[in-house]
């Protein structure tokens, strides 16, 4: 009868054995995810592999076109995902195309000379665009309660609702 017992223990003992980098990415977690306006909580994950959701509002590269900048909807030096031209093969269908999306990027999270958070982008995988629905907010949160309706008020060309403004 302690034999069965004695078994378990032991299987289930060697099992904590394993090492975190031994475990499929499905056990080892996923990233957090964060708004790129929060430029605070993308800033605190420095030095983290996270998930970073936002609307990219500029498309930009230097001069020399040797990086390209997108540029995300928020606050002054806030987050930006950068390409290195040696990662440009790694985007075939290049950058304009996501300007004016809503996008989530997953990398390390690096600041840039003390104020600007980015993610170093190496390939298209690690950016992903979002559906219209997952990115707008639900109707319940952006619902404002109405009033009950007068019989003479017409309805309001947004039926009530108030648009999110980003």
């Amino acid at each position: 009868m302690i034999r069965p017992f004695l078994l378990a223990a032991v299987l289930l003992g060697s099992a904590s054995i394993l090492r975190a980098e031994d475990a499929p990415a499905a056990l080892a977690g996923t990233p957090p995810v964060v708004q790129a306006a929060s430029k605070d909580e993308v800033m605190a994950l420095a030095g983290k592999v996270a998930t970073v959701m936002g609307k990219i509002t500029r498309v930009g590269s230097t001069t020399a076109g040797g990086i390209t900048f997108l540029n995300f909807a928020g606050p002054a030096n806030g987050f930006v995902a950068v390409v290195y031209k040696s990662n440009y093969a790694g985007f075939p269908d290049g950058f304009d195309k996501y300007k004016g999306q809503t996008v989530r990027v997953t990398g390390k999270v690096v600041i840039y000379k003390e104020t600007t958070p980015q993610i170093v982008l190496r390939e298209a995988k690690e950016l992903e665009v979002v559906a219209a629905a997952e990115a707008a907010p639900s109707p319940e949160a952006s619902a404002t309660p109405e009033a009950p309706a007068k019989p003479e008020a017409s309805a309001t060309p947004m039926g009530g609702l108030i648009s999110p403004v980003n």
